[in-house]
């Protein structure tokens, strides 16, 4: 097969998180027809983004992986609409949309998450989710054939998609973003990087562990029941926001998973609420 890869490699280096083990071979295909190969071959079990939102454990020591990284990255706008590779970076697609004029990035103010997953996951903030900008993703099936789906096609909901139930693979995306002016998403782009602020842990972390249930916030939850610091070994719920996993030196995974798990069996007894995770945790 012709697509790069490189071999034992830290997955520590490829999330955010900074936590996870050797992997014998990490794949880095730079087209769709090699996502398409490595997908027919069943290459590997897992695929990543950016990292932004998973947990690597133990047990991927013995798999081979595929990360849709800077290989493929490309991006350019037509007018309102932009298309984009599964690679390409929400930080700089924002970046660029705010110059341009365009409106509908700004929920992923600060976010260091990659295209391909956080449309995969329909990542979502300050009641908006990415879903509502997406015109069409075009991605990989299970079989290695090449789809491309209307939204509605996608079947987003919250925190979730077609891609995310099934062993789909984002390669591209279009986005209608919306004209307005750039010094009101400026604006936005600066209010949302003061919120972020104040609860962004300066430690490697997941960003947010768990979903919201209806009509409740998993943070607020954690933090009633007093489970802020809660921490085992270098893992630890992070004491300004009860929803994000933080690194503060050398967590191992079995740590962290520890800390995901305990916080799981707490609001389960004490509220009642079985939390559903919004972390992948891999392996």
């Amino acid at each position: 097969m012709a697509c790069p890869f490189e071999t034992q490699v830290p997955l520590a280096k490829h999330c955010t998180l900074h936590v996870g083990p050797l992997v014998p071979r990490l794949y880095f295909p730079e087209d769709t027809a090699q996502v398409q190969e490595l997908m027919r071959v069943q290459a590997a079990r897992f695929w990543i983004g950016n990292g932004s939102n998973v947990l690597f454990l133990p047990a991927l020591a013995n798999e081979h992986m595929v990360k849709l990284g800077k290989n493929l990255s490309q991006h350019h706008f037509s007018g309102s609409s932009l298309w984009a590779q599964a690679g390409a970076m929400l930080p700089r697609l924002l970046n660029e949309a705010c110059e341009r004029g365009l409106s509908g990035l700004e929920m992923c103010t600060g976010v260091p998450a990659s295209v391909g997953g956080a449309v995969a996951m329909n990542f979502g903030a300050y009641q908006q989710e990415l879903s509502q900008f997406v015109t069409t993703v075009t991605a990989v099936d299970p079989s290695g054939a090449v789809q491309t789906l209307t939204r509605e096609q996608c079947q987003f909901s919250y925190r979730s998609s077609i891609f995310q139930r099934g062993a789909w693979c984002v390669t591209e995306v279009v986005f209608e973003l919306v004209p307005t002016e750039s010094a009101r998403v400026a604006a936005a782009i600066e209010a949302n990087q003061l919120r972020r602020k104040k609860i962004t842990p300066p430690y490697p972390n997941t960003g947010s562990v768990f979903k919201n249930p209806p009509g409740q916030v998993t943070g607020r939850i954690i933090e009633e029941l007093g489970l802020r610091a809660y921490r085992v070994g270098d893992a630890a719920v992070w004491k300004d926001h009860g929803n994000y996993l933080v690194n503060l030196g050398a967590a191992s995974p079995q740590d962290c998973l520890a800390v995901i798990e305990h916080v799981e069996r707490e609001v389960l007894d004490q509220r009642g609420i079985k939390l559903e995770r919004e972390i992948r945790v891999l392996g």
